[in-house]
């Protein structure tokens, strides 16, 4: 079990595991002016279950998120529901046998045009992982008209959604029908 520390927080006492994250500085290396509005923020405490496991968002990268979600049109608790999916909200989470990395999984491989455009180079930093999270998921549904397919395209890769999913008729499947349904859990739990 882990041990708690007294270290007092916004939202109450932090683990260990989180005290450590705070001190490690992660967190820091980002100016709170993030060029957006945070009227109608609500800060999103996240299950117990996972910050067991390490997870820890903090409230500045949710701020981060929210603006940055409302910028492009995103709907914030859709970007929190993939960073509980795809990471347990681990910002130093690294899958797909060292190919993807942080909260969003992001793997830099396909995103470099992406990563250029919006000045990021570093997806094991937080904030710079979400942003290109965000951008991508902006441009999917711009270009599908669907989180469902959004999410099938962010999951597969555009031909691997086309391939294995859309030409077989599978539209909603157990990825894109959780992270939807946790998406209106979020939204229902944060009055948004």
């Amino acid at each position: 079990m882990e041990r708690e520390t007294k270290r007092i927080h916004d939202d109450g006492i932090l683990t260990e595991s989180e005290a450590l994250q705070e001190e490690s500085g992660v967190f820091d290396g980002m100016s709170m002016d993030y060029g957006g509005e945070e009227d109608g923020f609500v800060y999103y405490q996240i299950p117990e279950e996972y910050t067991i496991e390490g997870g820890y968002l903090p409230e500045k990268v949710q701020i981060y998120t929210y603006c940055l979600c409302k910028q492009r049109g995103v709907r914030y608790a859709l970007i929190l529901a993939m960073i509980e999916h795809e990471s347990g909200y681990r910002y130093d989470c690294i899958g797909d046998d060292g190919e993807s990395f942080g909260y969003m999984q992001i793997m830099g491989k396909w995103h470099e045009e992406r990563m250029n455009d919006v000045g990021v180079d570093n997806l094991t930093n937080p904030y710079m992982n979400i942003r290109v999270g965000v951008e991508y998921m902006a441009e999917l549904i711009e270009k599908y008209g669907t989180i469902q397919d959004a999410l099938a395209a962010y999951n597969y890769g555009e031909t691997g959604a086309k391939e294995h999913l859309w030409n077989n008729g599978i539209y909603v499947y157990e990825y894109n029908e959780d992270i939807m349904n946790r998406m209106k859990e979020i939204e229902e739990e944060l009055g948004i």
